[in-house]
C-alpha cells in the first residue's frame, strides 16, 4: 500500500466531526463570553495538539514506520491509544482547565453528546473488513462489536430522553459503559501485534490497524470517545440536569428567571 493508495474510510470523516464539535461548541462558548481568555486558550490548544499528534500517527502509518520491528519493539499498543488522552490530561489537572469543560459541556445539550457518541455506529466498516478477511478477527470479537452495538444503544437512549424516560443518573450508567468498552482497546492491539506479547497470531493481525487510515481509530478516534465519556460522567455528577434535551446553561437560566418572576 503506498501514500496514494489507501483504502475509502470513514474515520477521516469522523475525526472531522469530532474535532469539528469540539471547536464549534469551544467557539460558540468564547463568543458567548461564557469561557475566559486562559480557559479558550488552554482548551483550544490542547485539541490543537492533539490534532497534531494524530497527524503526525497519519504520517508514520504512511511512511511505514508504524508496522516496522523499530516501532513494533516499543510495544505500541500499550501507549499509542492512550497518548492524545495523556496530552489533555492538564484540562483534569488543573482547575481552570476542568472549569473550561465544564462550561463548554454547560452549552451541550447532553442528547447532543449522546448522538455524537452514537457515531460509533460506524464501526459497521470494521465488521464488513473482519468478514472480508482484512480485519483482525479477536479485535472485531473483543472491541469492535461490543463497541458498535454501544453506538446502536444512542439511538435507544435518544429514544428514552425525547420521552423522559431516563435521567441523569441513567445517562451516567451509559456512558460508563461505554468508557469500560474502550478502557482495554489497547491491550488487545498489543495481544495480536508482533512481539514478546503476542497471543493471537492468525491473519489478518493487528497490525492492519497500524496502516493508514485504520491508524486514526487507535491514535485518535477511539480515545476522544472514551475522553466523552469520562467528562460527561463527570458533568452529569457535577450537574444533575433535569432536563436531558437542552443546555444545561439555557434551562438553568430559564429557571432562574422564572424562579424570580415568580
Amino acid at each position: 500500500m503506498t501514500a496514494t493508495s489507501f483504502p475509502l474510510s470513514s474515520l477521516p470523516l469522523l475525526l472531522v466531526a469530532l474535532f469539528g464539535f469540539i471547536a464549534f461548541m469551544g467557539a460558540r462558548a468564547w463568543r458567548a463570553g461564557t469561557l475566559t481568555r486562559s480557559e479558550a486558550a488552554l482548551l483550544f490548544g490542547l485539541f490543537a495538539a492533539g490534532a497534531l499528534w494524530t497527524w503526525v500517527c497519519a504520517g508514520l502509518a504512511l511512511s511505514g514506520t508504524t508496522r516496522s520491528p523499530e516501532f513494533l519493539f516499543w510495544l505500541p499498543g500499550l501507549w499509542l491509544p492512550y497518548t492524545i488522552i495523556l496530552i489533555l490530561q492538564p484540562l483534569r489537572l488543573m482547575s481552570f482547565g476542568r472549569q473550561a469543560l465544564y462550561k463548554l459541556m454547560d452549552e451541550v445539550p447532553p442528547a447532543a453528546i449522546v448522538a455524537l457518541e452514537g457515531l460509533r455506529i460506524l464501526g459497521l466498516g470494521t465488521l464488513l473488513k473482519t468478514f472480508q478477511g482484512t480485519f483482525p478477527v479477536h479485535f472485531e470479537m473483543l472491541t469492535g462489536i461490543p463497541d458498535l452495538l454501544f453506538g446502536f444503544s444512542a439511538l435507544a437512549i435518544l429514544w428514552l430522553i425525547a420521552r423522559g424516560k431516563i435521567t441523569w443518573r441513567g445517562l451516567v450508567r451509559w456512558h460508563l459503559a461505554g468508557l469500560f468498552l474502550l478502557v482495554p482497546a489497547g491491550l488487545f492491539i498489543q495481544l495480536g501485534l508482533p512481539g514478546p506479547l503476542q497471543f493471537f497470531s492468525s491473519q489478518p493481525t493487528s497490525l492492519a490497524l497500524f496502516e493508514f487510515p485504520m491508524i486514526l481509530a487507535p491514535a485518535s478516534a477511539v480515545p476522544l470517545f472514551a475522553f466523552i465519556n469520562v467528562w460527561s460522567v463527570l458533568w452529569l455528577r457535577r450537574r444533575r440536569p433535569e432536563n436531558l434535551l437542552a443546555p444545561y446553561a439555557r434551562s438553568t437560566a430559564a429557571a432562574m428567571e422564572k424562579k424570580a418572576q415568580a
